[in-house]
């Protein structure tokens, strides 16, 4: 299930830092490396926001312009993003 990426903070090479749903609760992701050296895996490490203390959880992410912005032309787009996590 695709859920809301709310913001994008880093870009670098691709999406690097921001705050996405997961689960349905806002939370703080970061960037931290890829899966098997393989850029088109990229790993992070989310957070529920206010939360800084709380163990990270290391998931896949997989982003996407939302269904509702598929259509519209030029930038800034709205961003879907689907978590798969890693154990």
């Amino acid at each position: 299930m695709f859920e809301h990426v709310a913001q994008v903070t880093d870009y670098y090479d691709g999406i690097r830092e921001g705050i996405a749903h997961f689960r349905g609760a806002p939370h703080h992701f970061r960037h931290t490396g890829w899966l098997a050296g393989d850029p088109d895996e990229d790993q992070f490490e989310l957070r529920p926001l206010g939360e800084d203390h709380a163990a990270p959880i290391i998931a896949h992410g997989e982003f996407r312009r939302s269904a509702s912005a598929r259509e519209q032309k030029g930038p800034p787009f709205p961003l879907e993003v689907r978590w798969t996590l890693i154990e």
